[in-house]
C-alpha cells in the first residue's frame, strides 16, 4: 500500500508540473471569452477526455512503442528529466519576443520579464525595479 501511495504521489506531482494548470487556465479562459458556461464545460470535458485517452493508450501500449523503436526506459527517464529541467528554467527567462524599446521613444513598452518573476518578486515590481 505504501509503495502504491508513493507511486501515486510521484506521478501526480510530475503530471501537475507538466500540465501546469495555473498557466493553462488563463489561456483556456481567453480562448473561450464570450462563450456561455455550457460551452466552457463541454470544452473542458473534451480536453480531459482526450488527455485521459492519451494516457490510457500509453499506459497500455507505451512499452510496446518503446520496444518498436528500440528505446530503453532508462533513456526515457533521463531525457524526461532533462526536458522538465528545461521547462522549469524557461519559466524564469524573459520571452523571446518581449522587446523593451528605449525610454522616451513613444513606443508602447513590452515587458521582457516573465510573469512568474513578477509574481515571485512583487516588491521589485512595486518599487519600479522591473519594467512595466
Amino acid at each position: 500500500m505504501r509503495q502504491a501511495l508513493t507511486l501515486f504521489a510521484g506521478t501526480f506531482t510530475t503530471l501537475l508540473a507538466i500540465i501546469n494548470p495555473l498557466e493553462a487556465l488563463p489561456v483556456f479562459l481567453q480562448l473561450l471569452q464570450g462563450k456561455d458556461e455550457r460551452t466552457h464545460r463541454l470544452i473542458a470535458f473534451r480536453a480531459c477526455l482526450y488527455a485521459m485517452l492519451l494516457m490510457l493508450f500509453f499506459l497500455a501500449f507505451g512499452r510496446f512503442v518503446l520496444w518498436i523503436f528500440g528505446v530503453p526506459l532508462s533513456m526515457v527517464r533521463i531525457v524526461g528529466g532533462i526536458i522538465l529541467v528545461r521547462i522549469g528554467f524557461s519559466l524564469f527567462q524573459p520571452s523571446e519576443n518581449g522587446i523593451v524599446p528605449p525610454a522616451g521613444s513613444g513606443a508602447p513598452q513590452k515587458s521582457n520579464i516573465s510573469p512568474l518573476c513578477r509574481w515571485l518578486c512583487p516588491s521589485c515590481s512595486a518599487r519600479g525595479l522591473l519594467p512595466p
